[in-house]
């Protein structure tokens, strides 16, 4: 939480500096998969998030606009067993690609690392298992729906390793692959006003 806090403030003093704009969304994801190198696969059941990025413009490139981000996943249940969740931090870059009247459409790139990566005691195998944080990455597309609302569908991928020791089986280290796609409906604070 106090990674988190620190994040918030260093987005808001680079705000305040840049007069760019903040946004803040709810994400509705759908099913999910965790994919792991130890060849355990499960379903991830749907689930929301909130997120927040701060977004300003690009010097000589009018329809691009670049920040930084966080996200936090809050805990969906998995079919083989207890509940996980993911918190990203992550720089974030969009393009627009045309423009006409109020609907502005543009293509979007996030890429970061998952700070946290949690689970419950029966997605951790009985809390006998370490979680740590792994890449991030989303792409997709949005546009603004009404004058300071927008509305973004993205494929996100969230990675997180694992370890655990247990007498039978020794050290056991693999990585968790969670993919989703996701609606986002977010709202623009636009600080040049």
């Amino acid at each position: 939480m106090k990674k988190l806090l620190l994040f918030f403030i260093v987005i808001s003093l680079t705000a305040a500096a840049n007069a760019g704009m903040i946004v803040t969304n709810l994400s509705l994801d759908g099913e999910g998969v965790i994919n792991a190198t130890d060849a355990y696969n499960t379903t991830v059941s749907p689930g929301v998030g909130i997120a927040a990025e701060y977004l300003g413009g690009m010097q000589g490139i009018n329809n691009m606009k670049v920040g930084l981000g966080s996200e936090y996943l809050f805990p969906r249940a998995v079919t083989a067993g207890g509940y996980t969740g993911f918190m990203p931090v992550y720089v974030t870059g969009q393009y627009a690609f045309c423009s006409t009247g109020s609907w502005k459409p543009y293509v979007k790139v996030n890429l970061g690392y998952d700070l946290v990566f949690n689970g419950d005691s029966a997605f951790k195998f009985n809390n006998s298992a370490v979680l740590n944080g792994g890449i991030y990455y989303a792409a997709g597309l949005g546009s603004n729906i009404c004058k300071d609302t927008i509305a973004e569908l993205m494929y996100s991928t969230y990675v997180g390793s694992w370890s655990s020791v247990t007498p039978s089986a020794g050290t056991l280290i693999a990585n968790d692959t969670y993919t989703v796609l996701g609606l986002k409906i977010g709202y623009c604070f636009d600080l040049s006003k």
